[in-house]
Formats: structure tokens, sequence, C-alpha cells
């Protein structure tokens, strides 16, 4: 599947604390909109409000100026949730594993392994700048 699917529809949100309180509304409205069964509900709302984190914090550095794109497009039975920041990208192929010993004691890192491990797949594109979240759910 290409990451340039379309996203189907999206709202542009401050990089913000009041953008990212849009986040759960905004995901909990397409859930029930698609009729997903509510076992599935925590963790697609804890991978897309993670990566929704780190593009207003890391993305776009908290710079209130800038915001982030939050939308969903569906192919065949997935529902996609697409996150896009205004930041420069980062290396998404050299994540360090937050779970290595030299790493337990990081603030950082627990997003992306939180993403991958609750979402049936994922794929960044746009240097890192957007993020598809894949959930086999319909």
């Amino acid at each position: 599947m290409s990451s340039e699917t379309a996203v189907n529809t999206h709202i542009d949100l401050s990089s913000d604390q009041k953008g990212l309180s849009q986040v759960e509304s905004y995901v909990q409205s397409v859930l029930d909109h698609f009729g997903v069964d509510e076992a599935h509900h925590g963790n697609i709302l804890v991978a897309v409000s993670e990566a929704c984190i780190n593009a207003v914090n890391h993305g776009n550095q908290e710079d209130p100026s800038k915001t982030f794109m939050l939308g969903y497009s569906v192919e065949g039975k997935e529902l996609h949730f697409h996150v896009e920041d205004q930041g420069s990208g980062f290396d998404f192929n050299n994540i360090p594993d937050p779970t290595a010993p030299e790493n337990l004691e990081k603030e950082t890192g627990r997003g992306i392994f939180l993403i991958k491990n609750l979402a049936d797949g994922y794929e960044f594109s746009k240097a890192g700048r957007h993020l598809k979240i894949s959930f086999f759910i319909l």
C-alpha cells in the first residue's frame, strides 16, 4: 500500500495543549462513525495520541505558530489514521529501542514503541513528517 493514500477527512490542530486536547474526540467520532468494537478503542486512542504528541513535541518543537494534521482514510477493512507535522522530519529508520538497557532511563523513544506495538501497521513518509497508523478492524 502506498503512503500517499488519500486522506478522507482531516483537521488541522494547533501545536499546543489545546490542539492535543481535541485528538480524543476526533478519534472517538471516527471510531463511532465506523462502528469500531469498543475493545479496540483504547489501543487506537493511545497509538494516535502518541503520534500527535510526537508531532507537537518533536516535529513542531512545541512551536505554537505551527499546526499538525490529524486525519483518516479507509482501504477495504483497514482504518488508517494520519498524523503530519510541519517539522523538518527525522531518520525514522534509526529509532533507538526504548527497552534496551542503555535507553531505559531516557525520557524519549516510547511513543513510537507504543505505536508499533498497538497498531496493526505503520508507515512513515515525507522524511518522517507524516505517519500512517493502520488498524485492520472494519
